[in-house]
């Protein structure tokens, strides 16, 4: 079985929102949480402890903002996913432009069908993949994003352009809280360097993992990241630079 452990970092007032992270085959997960969880002992954190790229003002990530120094933290983190076996996809809308904000649904369904298709591309028909979301609260665009999943799980994928059956796939995606799942936690690490990429112009940090990021024809555009509205040009440094 492969997992997908995707981060759903939505902010209207940044330049892009994402849903994106890892996949990884179940019997490999727990090496990387090993790695993890020793990662975060050696900053003094507890494995019980949640990290984030960005930890917020909350009492629960005290510990990891106290680490003195919270690049080099990232870094290591960073450099732990691109020792890993796992392949990267995530995909990026755009938020800073001047696009109809009514359309943000479809662009969220889109990227969850996206996700959804490339974990079918990994796992194969005799495969099994099972999608793990963090739940981001303060909507309900979850609950219209798991019809869209039952409806394409069932009667097969069409966009953007062809027909696509996802019988390899869980018959539903799960939703979790970040600071109970170490995949979700990870996965924004991934997340959030993209976002830093795009927002600072500064590529340092994908970089580390950038041979993780899933490709087709050595390109990484549609097959490992893909952007919505797809007329946006917000991340094609970002892909230029990782290509």
């Amino acid at each position: 079985m492969n997992i997908f452990y995707v981060d759903d970092n939505r902010k209207e007032t940044a330049k892009v929102s994402q849903l994106g992270g890892f996949i990884v085959a179940a019997d490999g997960y727990k090496a990387i949480q090993d790695k993890f969880t020793k990662l975060k002992e050696s900053k003094g954190l507890t494995r019980a402890d949640p990290v984030k790229w960005s930890p917020p003002r909350q009492k629960i990530y005290a510990p990891q903002r106290a680490i003195p120094d919270l690049n080099a933290f990232r870094i290591e983190i960073l450099e732990l996913l691109a020792e890993s076996p796992i392949k990267i996809v995530t995909s990026i809308i755009e938020e800073y432009g001047k696009y109809n904000k009514s359309l943000r649904l479809r662009y969220l369904k889109n990227s969850t069908e996206f996700l959804a298709q490339r974990l079918q591309h990994e796992v194969g028909a005799a495969g099994f993949g099972r999608i793990i979301v963090e739940h981001p609260g303060g909507d309900d665009h979850e609950i219209e994003q798991m019809r869209h999943y039952r409806e394409i799980r069932i009667k097969g994928s069409n966009y953007p352009n062809f027909s696509m059956k996802l019988e390899s796939l869980d018959e539903t995606i799960y939703y979790t809280h970040d600071f109970c799942c170490d995949g979700i936690q990870l996965a924004d690490f991934i997340v959030g360097s993209i976002g830093h990429a795009i927002e600072k112009k500064d590529y340092s940090f994908v970089r580390l993992y950038k041979d993780k990021i899933r490709k087709v024809n050595d390109k990484i555009k549609g097959a490992g990241i893909v952007v919505y509205p797809s007329s946006s040009l917000i991340a094609d440094e970002l892909i230029n630079n990782l290509q």
